[in-house]
């Protein structure tokens, strides 16, 4: 059966380190997260474990094949399905950050049927809090067969350690 409504990402809060994501650059996990407030006061999120990155710009990925993962097409094809994405992050208190998520719906071929990219910098006196980013494709054409859903960031100060983008709680979910 199609799990409509549950979260397709693997390992979003990092419990499992950097298993299940392609990863580019440099990215450590932090647990719990330094410079920046608790995660276990977000219901969202399970634990007290995030992605953080460095000073330079790296980025994790994850392409979901809704085909493997039980969705039927036929079903994609005929239904009006929306996908829901969010993505939890922050910037330490004494290092500004840069942000960025991208996530893409691609039909069989993994060609572009919609996408859409956010991005931000984060200076160090806005750091420290948790921010939610979210958005919802609607309208989806035909041809859904996969997600890419992608983010990443870095310092701003060009430091060496984990003072980058820290991320949590990826989610991705196909909604009928």
């Amino acid at each position: 059966m199609a799990p409509y409504g549950k979260n397709l990402i693997k390992n979003p809060n990092a419990t499992d380190r950097l298993d299940h994501w392609d990863v580019r650059g440099i990215w450590e996990v932090e647990s719990p997260p330094a410079g920046v407030s608790d995660l276990s006061n977000i219901v969202e999120i399970s634990g007290n474990t995030c992605f953080v990155t460095s000073n330079e710009w790296s980025e994790k990925s994850q392409l979901l094949d809704l085909d493997a993962i039980g969705f039927k097409q036929h079903k994609l094809d005929k239904k009006s399905v929306s996908v829901y994405v969010c993505d939890w992050f922050s910037s330490r208190t004494d290092s500004g950050s840069k942000y960025k998520v991208s996530v893409e719906l691609l039909n069989s071929e993994q060609s572009v049927i919609q996408k859409m990219e956010f991005q931000t910098e984060m200076s160090e006196e806005n750091g420290g809090k948790w921010q939610k980013f979210e958005h919802t494709f609607r309208n989806i054409k035909d041809g859904l067969r996969y997600i890419l859903f992608t983010h990443g960031g870095q310092d701003t100060k060009s430091w060496a350690g984990w003072y980058g983008s820290k991320m949590a709680g990826a989610t991705v979910r196909v909604c009928k």
